[in-house]
């Protein structure tokens, strides 16, 4: 789309010293570029700069001529969003009774997103009051009117508010605008616009809303539906490489639904496939640009240097601590990598849901300093920030806090664990940059201890957009609301499904609804908004020629359909449409290739696999599973439960258990110890288990140490009880460990218990505390549970059976005794026990041989073991995966 020629007719007014006056800053940029790339083309060797820029900017503008001269505006201090949000929490914290959402930080947001609503919509705080209903809205109504006094008393004057002053001086003449005033991109004329707009034409200086002149006819858009987020992302990659190989100088654009999240993950794919080597590229960082896709406080660096401050706290979650550990910003990271990584897995298996960093240092990282030296520096030097007892209570202005904390960050290595990227250098400068901003909230905010300016300074970090890339040709990543008055040589509009466009309205809570009918805000009118979101989707098509919408039509298992405002639009293969984008869609579908074999190889040394039961489990269940698990040596990351999960409750059953069938096997056993001796024995080995299995430093840990001990003298006394009501038995075998060989596989056995009867035969029991398993799954060809089949192949038993622990005890098994609970082979197989025996052989030597022999399968009927965190090496969610 050559709009180059005639950009003075677009923007007449820049001819006059006229301005442009954009909704968004990224607006102001893209057409500031275009400007002086007309002037470019056209062979100027120099061009005065167009005066484009955004309302904020303008309305400051307007307020420093103000301030020069004599202005109303002018008399006050103009705030930043920062402090004037402080100011706003600051009278938060006075409020009697609390607003909802609870959290400070929230809450606060909240109210300065209703207070700016009030000034754009000119809505007054009497009338807050007037029409309040709820209790919230009261409470926003007295906060309002203590806040507008509050910043009156002090000279103080918000960025909201700034426009009506400045309005007034425009009117009185105080103030000059030197030439007419166009307003472009705002999609919703507010009254506050509205009335400055109106100002303007009476002075003879409003050069109108939106473009002068349209660049193209509404173009011919089309819809492409996508397998899922993944291909979605790799079509719009070949669209962009294809467009760049026609035309170099093709300015591009993607819009999308909701920047945050999308933004982020398209604009690295993106750079994967236009810059390669973006990663350490200064030049090829520049190939992708989007603005507000990632908060500062979300890059790695950023919150990386959070999470090192809350080290002189002492205490850390343990999510965080691991955090710490695995990353790549902090000295010596790449030499302990492993050892961090270990340290980690430690920390997790203890069930610790807080790392007690002192502790940590005198117990497991004791005489460790050879093994992670540079770790062990950067928590002493965070345990020695404040040395004495009270220094982190010590109350500072923000820029005294400025200089400790740079000199804490350089002290522990932070940035030095690899080199930088060239996003990361620029994060660097960020931080910086957002410090200088911290130090300047002197005077706005009370003295803080170090905690509370460690809380506000990751506050500002969270509120602070994060703009990546931003070449002269870059592509551009942009949120679909905001995209209306760009203008591209190509747009492709993506993650366009039903629940994502049009986006669920946000309506404030603390503004009286009916008040905001009254004004005509969208949010809280449906068919308003309704009519909203498709003006935004209609004036996308006159951004660019041959324009594309696109959905996901799965994601993560769920499917998706397209949003109704693609109703109206044809599908790409109704549509004759530009070679580059039909070529494009075309490629894509047909990017699948079919591979030459590359089969994972056979194990080399069978004798070096490591496992027990769990190796043919896996094996049957799903072989990728058991491939990446047992052969490469992965592993889910434990979440310690909060409480006590199924597997925590089953071991400290099993450990119980154990100790008190030692304790009665040195009595009289089960059936023959006196009763009061049995409850001697329970009470003493439940509580053995207890203090070994429930660390005391556990938040919860004396409600669950009493909640755990009556439920283990309930459940070993119900097991004694089966016992009893059984014929007699010796319980010859508790926890025992066996090695067990079938096929080329070794595998290491620990059987539960065996029971030996008084005709000699031997019982193998395995306790199972939850309610999944039955001896149905010791059925087939292929054994889905092949635990106690296993322990029967190897064990020399007569009989197998599963002990059911819950509400009451059970017995079910398989075998050649009369038992109540246990089924004879005939009927269970239709044939005698060592048949059977032989058909368990059969069957585990065959999950042997396809474990050994590189079996990579995913069962597409039972793919949960290939879900979870393995889902990025199984391919699960594959579209392209098949049937197996």
């Amino acid at each position: 789309m050559n709009i180059n020629n005639n950009i003075f007719s677009i923007f007449p007014e820049l001819r006059h010293g006229g301005s442009v006056v954009t909704a968004t800053s990224g607006l102001a940029q893209h057409w500031t570029w275009r400007c002086n790339e007309a002037a470019r083309l056209a062979g100027e060797q120099a061009w005065p700069t167009p005066d484009i820029l955004s309302l904020p900017a303008w309305y400051e503008r307007l307020w420093e001529q103000s301030l020069m001269s004599g202005g109303l505006a002018g008399r006050l201090q103009l705030l930043s969003t920062r402090q004037a949000g402080l100011a706003g929490e600051y009278l938060l914290r006075d409020t009697p009774q609390r607003l909802v959402p609870e959290s400070p930080g929230s809450t606060a947001r909240l109210l300065m997103q209703g207070w700016q609503l009030c000034r754009e919509w000119q809505i007054a705080t009497r009338e807050l009051g007037a029409a309040a209903v709820s209790n919230d809205e009261h409470r926003f109504a007295d906060w309002a009117i203590r806040y507008q006094s509050y910043l009156s008393e002090r000279g103080w004057i918000d960025p909201w508010s700034v426009a009506k002053l400045g309005h007034d001086d425009l009117t009185t003449g105080v103030v000059r605008v030197p030439g007419p005033v166009r307003f472009l991109g705002f999609h919703t004329l507010t009254p506050q616009l509205q009335r400055m707009a109106a100002a303007l034409e009476r002075l003879g200086k409003f050069a109108g809303w939106g473009l002068a002149a349209e660049t193209e006819k509404p173009a011919s858009m089309v819809r492409v539906g996508c397998a899922d987020p993944d291909d979605e992302r790799q079509r719009i990659a070949s669209w962009v490489r294809s467009m760049r190989e026609s035309n170099p100088r093709a300015l591009l654009g993607i819009a999308v639904p909701k920047i945050t999240g999308q933004g982020t993950d398209l604009r690295r794919q993106l750079l994967d496939t236009v810059a390669p080597d973006w990663r350490f590229d200064a030049l090829g960082q520049k190939a992708v640009s989007s603005t507000g896709a990632e908060q500062l406080a979300d890059t790695g660096l950023v919150h990386t240097a959070l999470l090192t401050l809350r080290i002189p706290q002492g205490k850390l979650d343990y999510r965080d601590f691991g955090q710490l550990l695995r990353s790549p910003y902090l000295r010596g990271a790449d030499t302990e990598a492993g050892s961090r990584a270990a340290l980690d897995i430690w920390c997790r298996e203890q069930k610790f849901h807080q790392i007690d960093v002192q502790t940590l240092l005198a117990t497991q990282l004791a005489g460790r300093d050879e093994e992670l030296p540079q770790m062990m520096a950067i928590l002493h030097t965070g345990l020695d920030l404040f040395a004495q007892a009270d220094a982190s209570r010590e109350r500072k202005q923000p820029g005294d806090w400025v200089g400790m904390i740079d000199r804490y960050l350089r002290a522990i290595g932070w940035g030095k664990g690899r080199a930088l990227a060239h996003d990361e250098q620029q994060t660097i400068k960020a931080w910086q940059a957002l410090l200088e901003q911290f130090a300047g909230l002197d005077g706005f905010v009370d003295k803080l201890d170090f905690d509370h300016a460690v809380s506000l300074l990751t506050s500002l970090a969270r509120d602070q957009a994060v703009r990546g890339g931003g070449g002269a040709f870059a592509v551009q990543i942009l949120s679909l609301v905001d995209v209306a008055s760009y203008r591209f040589d190509g747009l492709w509009c993506a993650g366009l499904s039903s629940d994502a466009w049009p986006p669920t309205p946000r309506v404030n809570p603390l503004v009286p609804l009916h008040l905001q009918r009254e004004r005509g805000i969208p949010e809280v009118n449906p068919s308003l908004y309704q009519q909203l979101a498709k003006k935004y989707l209609d004036r996308a098509m006159r951004v660019a020629a041959n324009p594309v919408a696109s959905w996901a039509s799965q994601v993560a298992g769920t499917l998706q359909v397209p949003s109704p405002a693609l109703e109206s639009i044809p599908d790409l293969l109704e549509q004759p449409v530009a070679d580059t984008v039909q070529d494009t869609v075309q490629a894509s579908n047909a990017r699948i290739d079919i591979l030459e074999q590359d089969p994972v190889p056979p194990v080399f040394d069978p004798a070096a696999i490591r496992g027990g039961a769990r190796v043919l489990r896996l094996q049957s269940h799903c072989p990728a599973r058991a491939f990446f698990e047992i052969r490469l040596g992965a592993k889910q990351l434990r979440v310690p439960p909060f409480g006590i999960d199924a597997a925590w409750r089953g071991n400290i059953i099993h450990d119980a258990l154990e100790d008190l069938y030692r304790r009665l096997n040195a009595l009289n056993g089960s059936q023959q110890t006196a009763a009061t001796e049995i409850c001697a024995a329970i009470d003493a080995a439940a509580n053995k288990t207890i203090n070994k299995l429930i660390p005391p430093a556990h938040p919860l840990s004396e409600a669950l140490r009493n909640n755990e001990h009556k439920r283990l003298l309930r459940l070993l006394g119900d097991v004694i009880e089966n016992d009893q009501r059984r014929p007699p038995i010796i319980v010859t075998e508790l926890e025992a460990g066996h090695t067990a060989h079938i096929g080329a596989l070794q595998l290491n056995l620990r059987v539960d218990r065996i029971d030996k009867l008084e005709s000699g035969q031997k019982l193998i029991i395995d306790y199972k505390t939850g309610k999944a398993f039955s001896i149905d799954k010791w059925r087939g060809e292929r054994l889905a549970e092949p635990q106690l089949p296993l322990y029967a192949v190897t064990g020399d038993a007569d009989a197998i059976a599963l002990m059911k622990i819950g509400d009451k005890v059970t017995l079910s098994g398989v075998g050649d005794i009369d038992i109540s609970g246990m089924i004879t082979p005939e009927k269970f197989a239709g044939a005698n026990w060592s048949v059977v025996v032989e058909q368990w052989r059969t069957g585990l030597e065959l999950l042997v041989d396809e474990f050994i022999g590189g079996d990579l399968r995913i069962d597409a009927q039972n793919d949960a073991d290939a879900g979870g965190e393995f889902a990025m090496l199984t391919r699960v969610h594959s579209p392209c995966r098949g049937e197996s």
